[in-house]
């Protein structure tokens, strides 16, 4: 009897963990083509594709003459031709989203995606 109760707690316990860490850190409201919610940005699926120093981004399907270890499971998209060019994080570079540049004398820079400002909080 003691055995089936001690499960009961735990399992409340669990539940009771996902929905408190669910209210605390809840994006389901960021749009994620607006911003980022890590420094990584992994997630971004937005359309900026500039650097910070202004270099136009080179297309992730020509870019794969340069990094062959990118594949497309590593875009938020899951395709490389759909994540354009599109500044993205496939490698989780700690800069946080990048690409490969047009520009022959700059190979690739990370581009200035926004943080994420849900509720008065910033992920």
């Amino acid at each position: 009897m003691h055995v089936k109760h001690y499960f009961a707690v735990v399992i409340f316990w669990k539940i009771l963990s996902l929905v408190i860490a669910d209210s605390l850190y809840n994006t389901s409201g960021i749009d994620l083509s607006e911003c980022k919610i890590s420094q990584l940005g992994i997630e971004y699926k937005g359309f900026i594709n500039i650097t910070v120093s202004g270099f136009r981004c080179q297309l992730w399907t020509t870019a794969r003459l340069l990094h062959k270890n990118i594949n497309d499971t590593d875009f938020p998209e899951k395709s490389t031709e759909l994540a354009k060019n599109y500044c993205r994080n496939p490698t989780r570079d700690r800069r946080g989203p990048w690409c490969y540049t047009l520009d022959s004398t700059v190979i690739d820079e990370e581009c200035d995606i926004p943080l994420c400002d849900y509720k008065g909080k910033y992920y």
